[in-house]
């Protein structure tokens, strides 16, 4: 998606000169890094009430082992644990990939002075295709659910990472930076 926005945002005459291609696809692979949780816990497990998972439909929760770091704050921490480094450009993207519907994120886009702007249009299109995508999915997921149609396949409750080690593998091979596949490879 996120690709497919530069080359909208392109076409509508945006700057896109100011971030390269590798940043935007750099941004867009870890922007949700912090997820996974750190080298000893997974953010989310199964949950474990029952009413939560048939009423609410959460099938996980949070790990209460793992100490509170917003999602941006712990994937940057998790590359730099790693000696992955990442540009201003690729920094900024991630941090703040909710846009303003997270409050942290405020100073960087809610200002009206323009040197205080950011200097690339590099956030807001990662942010707009993390938007698109979690709409698209609740679509798919939800709304079928919500308008009376139950024929959405139920995810499998058992699913982590190490439960499943043949797709942890799997996806691992595919990386091509040694650094990211190391530290990957000990969540």
């Amino acid at each position: 998606a996120a690709l497919d926005l530069h080359a909208l945002w392109d076409t509508f005459g945006a700057d896109t000169t100011t971030y390269t291609k590798e940043e935007l696809v750099f941004a867009a692979i870890n922007h949700d890094l912090g997820k996974m949780g750190d080298s000893e816990n997974e953010a989310y497990v199964p949950q474990t009430d029952q009413w939560r998972r048939d009423k609410l439909g959460e099938d996980y929760m949070f790990n209460k082992n793992l100490s509170f770091c917003s999602v941006p704050d712990r994937g940057l921490f998790l590359l730099q644990q790693h000696g992955i480094s990442y540009t201003f450009n690729e920094m900024v993207a991630i941090k703040t990939h909710d846009g303003l519907y997270d409050d942290a994120n405020i100073k960087y886009l809610k200002t009206f002075m323009p040197e205080q702007k950011p200097r690339t249009c590099l956030p807001y299109i990662l942010h707009q295709a993390d938007l698109m995508c979690a709409r698209i999915e609740f679509e798919q997921e939800w709304l079928p659910k919500l308008n009376g149609k139950n024929n959405v396949e139920k995810q499998n409750s058992s699913f982590t990472l190490k439960s499943k080690q043949n797709v942890k593998s799997k996806a691992l091979n595919s990386v091509k930076s040694q650094g990211l596949k190391n530290m990957l490879d000990s969540l």
